[in-house]
């Protein structure tokens, strides 16, 4: 591509990615199409500032998931968007977000292994997408 070209490209990738993670609920999807047209195209990401958006979506999604932890299609599009920001190799730092997803392993996790032994389906569905989430976030989950 000629170099404006390029420059305009890398412009509107980069702004549309900062886009998604500025908004209340990033696509998961949209992300993954973006990350792999930027791929594609050689773009340079603007690792500090996506970096800094990917940390306050994150922040906010888990105090979100914190007060409720029974919306499932939340977690799971938390799940799935970190497994895409994972792919994208930037050091995020995702601290607050760790912390507050080991807090939810050690007191809401138990209480859905002990419900999903016993049949509730809901459990069931939710513990998958809390495993990945915390796979994604780098953290170990027992069992």
């Amino acid at each position: 591509l000629p170099i404006a070209l390029k420059t305009a490209v890398d412009f509107v990738l980069n702004y549309d990615l900062r886009r998604q993670f500025e908004a209340e609920n990033a696509d998961a999807a949209r992300v993954r199409a973006l990350v792999e047209q930027a791929q594609v195209g050689n773009v340079e990401l603007q690792r500090d500032v996506l970096s800094y958006a990917i940390k306050g979506n994150f922040d906010r999604r888990l105090d979100r998931l914190v007060r409720s932890p029974d919306d499932v299609p939340w977690l799971a599009g938390t799940a799935d968007l970190a497994e895409v920001v994972r792919s994208m190799g930037l050091e995020v730092n995702l601290w607050k977000t760790q912390n507050l997803c080991f807090q939810m392993l050690q007191s809401v996790v138990p209480e859905r292994q002990a419900k999903a032994g016993q049949g509730d389906a809901a459990a069931a569905e939710w513990l998958p997408h809390f495993n990945k989430l915390c796979e994604q976030l780098g953290l170990k989950v027992n069992g």
